[in-house]
């Protein structure tokens, strides 16, 4: 048992709990994580009374692989790529954000999906990048072939309707410079958005609403901080923000109480 005056609850998401998964986001017809978060703080809380939010969204990424030690990530690099699905239909706006992005793949439910791009998108990458992409490449769990259609053989999506869904992008951001590269999308569950309800003073709310006195939370056990879209690199910001504010305001109320 902790006792304390003052308590500041950190403890992360539950991206890897795959039971609250299931409760929250039943929708998800499949799961993988790179995150660690799994949610046995958060379910405490709201057993005690907390108020929640955004419990049914989740930040989920595309990743090339299943296997970690091989990620192979292209998603990020619109212009220069086209998202497909196994029927060879493009199923989503490149350039749109993660949160529009997450929810087009998931709604691909068990549809095998995939990432196209060319040489010069590959070259893009950084150094480290391009290395997971051939440790990946030569794993199994990228194909890369000199021309568009023997790559659509090699994993099996018919080439007509990939051609036609090329023809859907502006020219200059269509892929177009052999080789051109393939990598499967697994949406990954990266940043679960929901949580505990806290205020600006990182106070966290009771079911009406109110401060509970003492209790505070920062980072991604909370949900009043993103919405249902986090932009790229806030998940630290956050952290350190509320985090500095309930530092100081738990160490006010112990002061004072």
């Amino acid at each position: 048992m902790i006792t304390s005056r003052a308590l500041i609850l950190c403890a992360g998401g539950f991206a890897n709990n795959p039971e609250l998964i299931r409760r929250y986001v039943p929708n998800l017809n499949f799961k993988y994580s790179d995150s660690r978060g799994t949610g046995e703080v958060l379910q405490r809380a709201i057993e005690a009374g907390v108020q929640v939010e955004n419990m049914d969204a989740v930040e989920c990424i595309p990743e090339g692989s299943i296997l970690s030690k091989y990620s192979a990530r292209l998603y990020a690099m619109a212009p220069g790529t086209v998202f497909i699905n196994e029927d060879g239909e493009r199923f989503v706006d490149e350039a749109a954000t993660r949160k529009t992005i997450s929810e087009a793949l998931i709604k691909q439910g068990a549809k095998r999906c995939w990432t196209i791009v060319d040489i010069r998108s590959v070259k893009r990458l950084d150094k480290s990048q391009q290395k997971n992409l051939y440790r990946a490449y030569f794993a199994g769990q990228v194909w890369k072939n000199d021309t568009l259609e023997t790559l659509c053989k090699d994993i099996n999506v018919p080439f007509e309707k990939v051609k036609a869904s090329f023809e859907q992008v502006d020219p200059r951001h269509r892929p177009s410079v052999a080789p051109f590269w393939a990598v499967r999308m697994y949406p990954w569950i990266h940043y679960t958005l929901g949580g505990i309800s806290i205020n600006e003073q990182a106070e966290c709310l009771n079911k009406f609403g109110i401060p509970i006195p003492g209790l505070y939370a920062a980072g991604q056990i909370t949900g009043s901080v993103h919405g249902e879209n986090r932009l790229g690199g806030n998940g630290l910001t956050d952290a350190f923000t509320f985090g500095r504010i309930a530092g100081k305001n738990a160490a006010r109320w112990i002061k004072e109480n």
